[in-house]
């Protein structure tokens, strides 16, 4: 955990620090030269948000190894549920004004933006695995998501490459507009989403069904070896 906390000190450091510098903005719409792939890309600016998602793992696994009986009082859930939705509110909406900010507003938000938004998911996702949350956990742990939550990460991956071959093909200008920006999200996620399924069918869950089989074989080869039976889960 000391690792990892010195890691964020150098992360949250880091994007501060050089995107005051270099005089960096949250802005999409202002012309930022090398922006995307001196900072925005740089593992070593956007690592905060990983760090804190470790250590929400580990911080769930021990609670539910060693202290079963864990409670946290409905006040501090309740402030806790405002101050994380009010984040995430401030830090998507706020950008709206970022053309009025000075380069230090500007620094701030870049290099602490996504630690707040990552601690603020963390918690939302650590109270509803701990049984918190009512009405939104139910809609959240609704079974109408899990096809769903089967795709994502193939959409993640593969939504930069439609992104990329959409913008970097294009003969004109595109005019950021609402209903533009519309558009191009709905045909982007159509593609990512779809191509996620062919995925999942083609890779993904084969690969799942092997895993188990090739599992069982390491370990039935493991103690044949070692000359001792087998376990009755693994016969």
């Amino acid at each position: 955990m000391s690792l990892l906390g010195i890691w964020l000190v150098q992360d949250l450091s880091t994007s501060t620090i050089l995107s005051y510098v270099r005089g960096y903005s949250p802005s999409i719409i202002k012309a930022q030269p090398h922006f995307f792939e001196q900072f925005y890309q740089r593992p070593y600016c956007r690592a905060a948000p990983y760090i804190v998602g470790l250590s929400c793992g580990y911080l769930y696994s021990y609670l539910r190894r060693n202290r079963p009986d864990f409670r946290i009082p409905m006040p501090i859930i309740h402030i806790g549920y405002g101050i994380a939705l009010s984040t995430i509110a401030v830090i998507v909406y706020s950008i709206y004004w970022d053309d009025q900010w000075n380069q230090f507003e500007n620094s701030l938000y870049l290099g602490f933006s996504r630690f707040a938004w990552g601690l603020s998911i963390a918690f939302l996702n650590m109270t509803m695995f701990l049984g918190y949350g009512g009405l939104l956990r139910k809609f959240f742990f609704a079974r109408v998501w899990q096809p769903l939550a089967k795709l994502t990460y193939g959409a993640y991956l593969s939504h930069p490459i439609f992104m990329w071959l959409f913008y970097f093909n294009q003969w004109q200008y595109i005019f950021i507009q609402n209903r533009n920006v519309w558009y191009y999200y709905i045909g982007h996620a159509v593609c990512a989403f779809s191509f996620a399924v062919i995925a999942y069918l083609l890779v993904e869950k084969p690969f799942m069904n092997l895993e188990p089989i090739l599992i069982k074989g390491v370990i039935r080869l493991i103690f044949k070896i070692r000359n001792k039976p087998l376990p009755k889960e693994f016969q």
